[in-house]
């Protein structure tokens, strides 16, 4: 954490897995507003998550967790091919963001940006 709180001053706090912090959004367990400022280290699990689609600036990723489950996140990156695994690393959530479905739904995401402990910043 003081690495990454010296790179970015905003960092509150670092907890694992995608998967975990959007099940327990879902299943309300913990509350949307509680992860921008997190870093997110992504893991092994992470990588079930695909890239979907394009929005804009940013892309949509998903994994069908369970039968009843899709989970979605937004990565502001256009780097990623349709059909990409996401890959394991750090990821600070930067905040929630409506978008639609495609079929016109609006849903509520986190919006994730890779983050570096080193390098250039």
């Amino acid at each position: 954490m003081q690495i990454a709180k010296s790179r970015d001053r905003k960092i509150i706090d670092a907890e694992c897995s995608f998967i975990e912090a959007i099940v327990a959004i879902q299943n309300e367990y913990a509350g949307i507003e509680r992860y921008p400022g997190r870093l997110l280290i992504a893991d092994a699990e992470d990588e079930n998550f695909v890239a979907t689609r394009r929005v804009g600036e940013y892309t949509i990723f998903s994994y069908r967790y369970s039968p009843r489950q899709l989970l979605q996140f937004a990565l502001k990156d256009t780097s990623w091919a349709e059909g990409e695994a996401f890959q394991a690393g750090a990821y600070k959530i930067i905040g929630v963001r409506q978008f639609k479905t495609p079929t016109g739904f609006p849903i509520q995401l986190l919006v994730a940006q890779g983050f570096q402990f080193y390098g250039p910043q």
